[in-house]
């Protein structure tokens, strides 16, 4: 169970310990906002935490009916900045009866590259995963399954909603300029060198990336084989893009 800042994600697998694989039997999710406006204000707001362990009950509740014997629950590293984090880690242990560990942002990219590039891992080919999550995106880069380097910059869909809304502090967009000179010249650069002849994948990940795939597709209710594998060419990121910002409040 991934408790993300935007959403959660139930995966639902089948272990094998003789080879050690898993296969992904189904899965679940719930949009429910838990971490909006939590690097501004460092608080959960209480309708926030309700409505995500809420969504976490329901979708526990039809692992159960499975026969799940495990449930291994995870929660966003930009959770770990709200104040009163106290207050949902208590909620889960009391309302779901489970522990959830907070990852830390290398932990965490280093499993949305995990994830992400595993149906690359026994080839040679170079990735470039590219992931927007609520609070956080993360760019990384790696081959034959072995991340080398990412990236973690504290922009995410809610700054992109509110800048669509204009609805965005100076303070905020000063501090988010600031991180990214620091940062991601260095690692550009970087990447840049790394990239010099060869031929890598770009592969685009998480919540933002379904979002892009339904608006192309016109689809609302998606299913895995919907996005895994979907290609765009720049000119389509470029009209879904246009399509998005003509209804900021979706």
């Amino acid at each position: 169970l991934d408790i993300g800042s935007s959403s959660i994600m139930l995966l639902l697998v089948a272990y094998n310990s003789t080879n050690g694989k898993m296969e992904i039997i189904n899965e679940f999710g719930a949009i429910t906002g838990l971490g909006y406006n939590v690097e501004e204000s460092g608080i959960i707001t209480n309708e926030a935490i309700t409505r995500t362990i809420d969504a976490c009950i329901e979708v526990i509740n039809i692992a159960k009916e499975t026969g799940v014997e495990k449930i291994i629950t995870v929660t966003s590293s930009s959770m770990k900045k709200a104040k009163n984090r106290t207050d949902f880690i208590i909620a889960c242990q009391s309302k779901l009866n489970i522990f959830s560990n907070f990852l830390t942002e290398q932990e965490e990219a280093k499993l949305i590259y995990k994830g992400v590039a595993s149906k690359f891992e026994q080839l040679d080919t170079p990735v470039v995963i590219v992931e927007i999550g609520g609070n956080y995106s993360y760019i990384s880069f790696g081959a034959s399954g072995r991340m080398i380097k990412s990236l973690v910059l504290p922009l995410g869909v809610f700054d992109y909603r509110k800048i669509c809304n204009s609805n965005y502090s100076y303070n905020r967009v000063a501090a988010l300029d600031a991180y990214i000179s620091a940062n991601f010249n260095e690692f550009a650069l970087e990447l840049n060198n790394w990239l010099e002849k060869r031929n890598p994948v770009f592969l685009w990940s998480g919540g933002m990336a379904s979002a892009f795939v339904g608006v192309s597709l016109g689809k609302n209710n998606l299913k895995r084989k919907d996005v895994e594998g979907t290609t765009f060419s720049i000119n389509e990121l470029k009209r879904v893009l246009n399509i998005i910002n003509n209804c900021p409040e979706q």
